[in-house]
């Protein structure tokens, strides 16, 4: 009931460390880092190519 009431107010985004609300997956977090999502993953494909760090919400490297 609340979180429907709050709804409106939202921009969207969720915290991801406040797991069961449906914060799963890629679109997911596209959603919640918007446009920051693709800097991120060029981020990550630098400093982890290999993706060793996916737990939780992750991530995926940009490919070239």
């Amino acid at each position: 009931m609340f979180w429907d009431a709050a709804g409106p107010y939202s921009d969207g985004k969720t915290y991801f460390n406040f797991p069961g609300l449906l914060e799963e997956g890629d679109s997911a977090i596209r959603d919640s880092y918007g446009k920051n999502a693709d800097r991120l993953a060029r981020i990550k494909a630098v400093y982890d190519p290999d993706n060793r760090f996916r737990l939780n919400q992750n991530i995926r490297p940009a490919t070239a």
